[in-house]
């Protein structure tokens, strides 16, 4: 008889208390359901419905808390904005002046003038409108499946993309829009320099989420490392320099980076970028 209670009614009520007592350590447990339909079996359902209820909630206040610090730091970034576009305005001022006088001798140095000033404000204004409007939605997201999705839209062109994503799934709590953003210039970015291939790789930390992209390209120059971060700077032909610094920022935005992690791969010989991201925090 004793055994029968101990198993039908301590053992079961002494496994909920402990699970009350983790819960005060913000770990929330579930119970598996108790086979008989008694009062111990409808103090377990209660319970289990009363932890389904707390990380529902918790998961949600976490996604509202990581939703406001995101649009925090949008607001942050726009201000960036608005003061690069303020130390601009000189430079814009002097080269359409100088156009304008140049319009009067030299024909030809007036049309050059004329199209660098309208190509730069062109640029600007691209910069800025990125900026504008800008709202975040966060919500769970499996970076493998938002990767292998962004991958899928470049395939048929002249670069092979090879995807290694990560064997479990990798939860973050996240922007979907701007991370997708981050992964496509580095993609485009990568196709643009590579000679055939782009490798990209998930993976984990116990701390972060990250994202590897590599190209066989013939890498990145050594003086040119410290410049690939800054708003205008490119070394492609026709690129606007704006793909890594708006990337840069977003990731920060994020609560993550953007990172050179090699100029020239060991294996593939181009430059190997990572974006890094923080992990969706268990709430249960």
């Amino acid at each position: 008889v004793y055994f029968q209670i101990r198993q039908r009614f301590l053992t079961p009520l002494r496994e909920l208390r402990q699970k009350f007592q983790r819960a005060g350590k913000n770990r929330l447990e579930s119970m598996k359901p108790h086979p008989a339909k008694d009062e111990v079996g409808d103090v377990i359902a209660g319970y289990n419905q009363l932890v389904g209820a707390l990380s529902a909630e918790m998961e949600e206040r976490q996604r509202y808390e990581r939703e406001r610090h995101l649009q925090s730091h949008l607001v942050a970034l726009g201000l960036q904005a608005d003061g690069l576009a303020h130390e601009l305005a000189t430079p814009l001022s002097t080269i359409s002046t100088l156009a304008s006088m140049a319009a009067k001798g030299d024909t030809e140095s007036a049309k050059m003038l004329s199209a660098e000033s309208k190509a730069l404000a062109e640029r600007m204004r691209r910069f800025m409108g990125i900026f504008r409007e800008r709202k975040v939605a966060v919500r769970p997201l499996d970076l493998n499946h938002l990767a292998s999705e962004r991958l899928r839209r470049l395939e048929g062109g002249r670069v092979a993309f090879q995807f290694q994503g990560a064997t479990d799934a990798i939860e973050i709590l996240s922007d979907e829009i701007l991370i997708g953003e981050i992964m496509d210039n580095l993609f485009q970015n990568a196709a643009r320099h590579a000679k055939s291939n782009v490798l990209v790789v998930t993976g984990r930390t116990p701390e972060e989420a990250w994202v590897t992209v590599a190209d066989d390209g013939a890498g990145i120059l050594p003086q040119h490392k410290e410049k690939l971060f800054r708003p205008l700077f490119t070394t492609s032909e026709g690129g606007h320099g704006l793909g890594l610094f708006v990337s840069s920022l977003w990731a920060q935005a994020l609560g993550g980076r953007l990172e050179l992690l090699s100029l020239r791969d060991a294996g593939l010989g181009g430059a190997v970028f990572r974006i890094g991201l923080p992990l969706k925090v268990a709430s249960y």
